[in-house]
């Protein structure tokens, strides 16, 4: 997996939120790190509100099919930001460290955003909206390929 490390906060944002977004997080006090995928929910019926998103953990070697369902990305109750939650569906508990790292990092990229230099973020290489190779420099620094850049936000 080639990887390109973006700092600008709402930038990622963008990027995790586009819908299809793979990344990973690496803590720069542990080392520790997590590689998620990120998909936007489709609306069940025409016109219906979807401000959700799917997270999955990479839990084996293929890095394209080996993630593991880990809950949801969804609006803050006071609508000032995002976080992220298990479900009953989850295959991880709250508590685990993987939950954990996601909740705190969306809650830092879509409210909080003071303490990201505890964090090391980078995508995949692939656009975060349709998951094609990037391959201009600005599309690689945005994780948005130029296309999808012109079109509208998923989560507007």
């Amino acid at each position: 997996m080639t990887q390109a490390r973006m700092n600008d906060p709402e930038a990622i944002a963008n990027f995790l939120l586009a819908g299809s977004a793979i990344f990973t997080l690496k803590s720069t006090h542990s080392g520790s790190r997590y590689t998620y995928k990120v998909s936007k929910a489709k609306p069940k019926k025409e016109g219906e509100d979807t401000s959700m998103w799917f997270v999955g953990l990479l839990t084996g070697p293929d890095n394209d099919a080996d993630y593991t369902y880990l809950g949801i990305i969804c609006p803050d109750r006071k609508g000032d930001g995002m976080h992220a939650r298990t479900t009953a569906n989850s295959k991880m508990k709250p508590d685990s460290p993987p939950v954990k790292a996601i909740n705190w990092f969306v809650r830092q990229v879509t409210n909080e955003g003071n303490r990201l230099d505890q964090v090391e973020f980078y995508h995949a290489g692939r656009c975060g909206r349709c998951g094609r190779t990037l391959t201009t420099p600005e599309s690689v620094a945005s994780g948005i390929g130029p296309v999808c850049a012109s079109k509208r936000h998923p989560w507007d």
